[in-house]
């Protein structure tokens, strides 16, 4: 939006007016918006331990020890307020180069950008 130059309400608008190939993704990107849903999924299993290195500002030897998948559900279990964006970048271009063709890795990458983003990005608009 801000390279767009755009408010969220045109922003929305916008996104109503096209025609989507991925409808469930427009419409998710629309409720996030709107502030009707969120991007933040639950840590659960293995992502558990990798969340709390991640909000301690640890990401030393992440991919060596440990599942990419778990890697990008814990990046979208980040809580409200995190913003050591950073780190979470490169490990992100290191998931989505490591994935391949492997579309359920690619999936858990963009679900993580999407948390990502909602992190980076909504405070800056949520008074919109």
């Amino acid at each position: 939006m801000n390279q767009a130059r755009v408010t969220k309400a045109q922003a929305i608008e916008a996104l109503n007016g096209t025609v989507a190939v991925y409808a469930n993704s427009k419409a998710n990107a629309v409720e996030r918006l709107r502030g009707q849903r969120s991007a933040l999924s639950a840590a659960g299993g293995q992502a558990v331990p990798i969340l709390a290195k991640m909000i301690d500002g640890d990401f030393t030897g992440l991919f060596e020890e440990e599942d990419d998948r778990a890697i990008a559900r814990a990046i979208q279990a980040l809580p409200d307020g995190f913003d050591n964006f950073e780190p979470v970048y490169d490990v992100l271009l290191n998931l989505f180069d490591s994935a391949g063709t492997d579309s359920a890795k690619k999936d858990g990458v963009f679900r993580a950008l999407a948390r990502l983003d909602e992190l980076a990005f909504l405070p800056l608009i949520a008074d919109e």
